[in-house]
């Protein structure tokens, strides 16, 4: 009984970010956010990499800036942290991703905890890459 179990415990520990479509498709991409309607200015961005880092680039002006965080896929969830410190990967945000038919537009929409759905974030975007 152990033979069998330990296989699928070490299968538990590897990372999912490589064998995810979703991970595959962000992995060294670029993607521009479209604005919300009715806002002009320079788009907001973000860029993700195989290390598991990604960077958010909010543009210029009093809430734009760079944001370094880190990311991963759990289960085709793509889950996030740019806070500093960095918290435990339990209190990330975490997003159901959907990519269009031909791969280059995205669209995240953040998973609320517990009953509160208000002021859920999500955003759309293109591929640069």
């Amino acid at each position: 009984m152990r033979w069998i179990l330990l296989p699928l415990m070490l299968f538990a520990c590897v990372p999912v970010s490589g064998a995810d479509p979703i991970a595959r498709r962000l992995i060294g991409a670029k993607v521009i956010y479209d604005l919300p309607q009715g806002l002009e200015g320079p788009p907001d961005s973000q860029t993700w990499a195989a290390d598991g880092t990604t960077v958010f680039d909010g543009g210029p002006g009093p809430f734009g800036g760079i944001d370094r965080g880190r990311w991963e896929m759990r289960l085709g969830r793509y889950c996030a942290d740019f806070s500093t410190p960095p918290r435990p990967k339990a209190e990330w945000a975490c997003w159901r991703v959907s990519l269009s038919d031909d791969g280059q537009r995205i669209h995240f929409v953040e998973i609320k905890k517990g009953l509160i759905v208000l002021f859920q974030r999500e955003y759309h975007g293109r591929f640069v890459d």
